[in-house]
């Protein structure tokens, strides 16, 4: 590894990411063993900078993912191929897997032009322990801070996600992220998701905790007492599609096309999460044979599967968001119809017992007949469309011309909108 200075962004490599103009100083990675050296404390806080394309597979690099990294890591449009197969039995309840190209990031750090295209394939037996997945990252938590802060920017992440557990604990599972958590600031600009999870065999036994799926994030949680965790996602899309088929009878699944759950449960404790400009495309399938107790929640959303808070203050707003050419279904056995579940096409999903603090939904886009998320019982369902908050129930035709889309604030400076007459959704310049 040799020190560079300065690196020089090739901004044609990031067009589609955004074309970002930056210069920056940092170690040149130009191979598997090169990037290796990202897992090494002493390198936690150090920048970097990609010069070419990495295959871990091919070179056979056995690959951890760096813990806490707070540094700047600049992909300068490079892709990063990471394949990973692991099949582990867990008891310990200490035990954290975090599966990702970073296993966690810490205050400062910032990640940036890159893509990262990869292949995971886990299965968990007898696990007491929590599993973090996301394509960058597999858990982001600062600590009891406020102005701690992690950018993500310019980032696509592809392919797929296999994952099969049994009596597992907590596994919390994004396109992106895995969880964020604690106090800070998270802000994530310019990126998008394709990649693909499934998970198959889900089995809660009384070890069973939860489960959170986002086509994006798998959960965000503010749980640090008089603290605040501050969550801004712009101009962000998640096209990759969820299937969960599992045996679920006191434990939790939450499954959103872009954030799987999120909330506050910690007294004292603050969620903000804004939205702008930000879709979710992806199909969402649940199948659960397991029979619902008191205790088993099941939620699913277009967006998001479950807003809600235990404790503290949850805050959520969503401008300009659309959930597109998707369908969320759900088949369970039940006789507690589960949180989302009495109609299938929900926007947003949200507690009845547990609601959030706020949640404000302004020039949505979705199909006609999509229900807002709005709290079920309370209206929502003879409301109907999504127009009952300030949003626009669209038919498959309109939601293909690139006039719905900036009518709604959506800027053609940004995104590219000639691929919907073909089908396609609309692409970040």
């Amino acid at each position: 590894v040799s020190e560079v200075l300065p690196v020089t962004v090739d901004t044609s490599s990031t067009k589609a990411l955004g074309q970002l103009n930056v210069t920056n100083a940092g170690i040149r990675i130009s191979n598997p063993n090169e990037l290796k050296t990202l897992e090494l404390p002493a390198n936690k806080t150090k920048d970097f900078a990609l010069s070419s394309d990495i295959d871990l597979d091919e070179a056979g690099v056995e690959w951890d993912g760096p813990e806490n990294y707070s540094g700047k890591f600049y992909g300068n449009g490079y892709t990063i191929k990471l394949v990973l197969s692991k099949n582990t039995t867990y008891g310990d309840p200490s035990i954290s897997d975090k599966t990702s190209l970073f296993s966690t990031l810490g205050n400062g750090a910032l990640v940036q032009d890159i893509i990262i295209d990869a292949s995971i394939t886990e299965a968990a037996k007898a696990r007491k322990g929590s599993t973090y997945f996301g394509g960058v990252v597999g858990r982001i938590y600062l600590g009891s801070s406020n102005s701690a802060s992690v950018t993500l920017r310019g980032i696509k992440t592809k392919g797929t996600l296999d994952f099969t557990s049994e009596a597992a604990g907590f596994i919390l599972v994004g396109g992106l992220i895995g969880e964020l958590g604690d106090a800070g600031i998270i802000n994530i600009e310019n990126c998008g998701s394709e990649l693909n999870a499934s998970m198959a065999s889900y089995t809660y036994n009384a070890e069973g905790r939860l489960a959170g799926f986002g086509g994006f994030i798998g959960r965000i949680v503010a749980n640090k007492a008089s603290q605040t965790l501050t969550v801004n996602i712009t101009n962000s899309y998640a096209t990759g599609n969820l299937s969960v088929a599992g045996n679920i009878t006191t434990a939790s699944l939450f499954c959103g096309g872009f954030i799987g759950d999120a909330l506050t449960n910690n007294g004292g404790s603050t969620l903000n999460l804004t939205m702008r400009n930000c879709y979710a495309a992806g199909n969402i399938a649940v199948s659960n044979t397991g029979e619902l107790v008191a205790a088993g929640e099941l939620g699913a959303g277009g967006l998001i599967g479950f807003v809600w808070k235990t404790a503290g203050t949850t805050n959520v707003t969503l401008n300009n968001c659309a959930v597109v050419g998707q369908q969320v279904l759900l088949d369970y056995v039940d006789d507690n119809t589960p949180y989302g579940q009495t109609q299938n096409n929900r926007f947003v999903a949200v507690s009845t017992a547990d609601p959030p603090t706020s949640l404000i939904i302004t020039n949505g886009i979705a199909r006609k007949g999509m229900l807002t998320g709005a709290t079920p019982g309370t209206g929502d369902t003879s409301d109907g469309a999504l127009t009952a908050q300030s949003g626009l129930g669209k038919t498959d035709e309109e939601l293909k011309t690139a006039t719905t889309w900036i009518n709604a604030n959506w800027s053609d400076s940004v995104w590219d909108f000639s691929g919907l007459p073909s089908g396609k959704w609309p692409t970040l310049k």
